[in-house]
């Protein structure tokens, strides 16, 4: 993939799974493991298979590596951009071998 984005860290927090109109949808926080400043970064899986896959397969304290992309949205009503980060693929890190999700 040409803009491949991943994120390697330690899953914080692992959001209630909502229900939309056509698909569920998890949002989790990963914690980035740094020295003096660890980032987090809140992302989301969409897809009633791939949050099933999901949910079985990661737990909060799990390491784990994101690839993901950026998606923005434009909200005409309020004129407002909205980005978020859609993980398209969570594995444990690659000293680890693991299901995917």
């Amino acid at each position: 993939m040409k803009n491949e984005f991943k994120f390697t860290g330690i899953i914080i927090e692992i959001l209630d799974v909502i229900q939309t109109s056509k698909e569920k949808k998890v949002e989790f926080i990963v914690e980035e493991q740094v020295d003096n400043y660890p980032q987090s970064v809140k992302f989301y899986i969409y897809g009633d298979e791939k949050v099933d896959k999901f949910k079985k397969y990661n737990k909060v304290g799990a390491n784990v590596e994101i690839s993901f992309n950026f998606k923005t949205n434009y909200v005409v009503a309020t004129d407002t951009h909205y980005t978020s980060m859609e993980a398209w693929n969570v594995f444990k890190p690659k000293e680890v071998s693991a299901e995917p999700f």
